[in-house]
């Protein structure tokens, strides 16, 4: 049956590990250049304030191939992170 795994439905419902508060942004940029720049900035900023881990962050992205200027810009920024599909 379409949309079920196991007898159970699939759920799209994004749940935290961590207890507490998050924060979760939708931010809008006029080019894909700024955008990537912009999101990856803001990403090692939150990382550094909060000594947080990239597990810690998600990007959402229609395709895995979409994600490939966003790895590229924060693996340039950070040398520790590590993608994963």
């Amino acid at each position: 049956q379409k949309g079920k795994l196991l007898d159970k439905p699939i759920s799209k419902r994004l749940e935290s590990q961590i207890k507490g508060e998050g924060r979760i942004a939708h931010l809008h940029y006029p080019k894909l250049d700024d955008e990537v720049r912009g999101v990856a900035d803001e990403m090692i900023k939150i990382k550094n304030e909060t000594s947080g881990s990239w597990n810690d962050f998600a990007i959402l992205v229609r395709a895995n191939d979409y994600a490939d200027p966003f790895i590229h810009r924060l693996q340039l920024l950070d040398s520790d992170l590590a993608y994963c599909e």
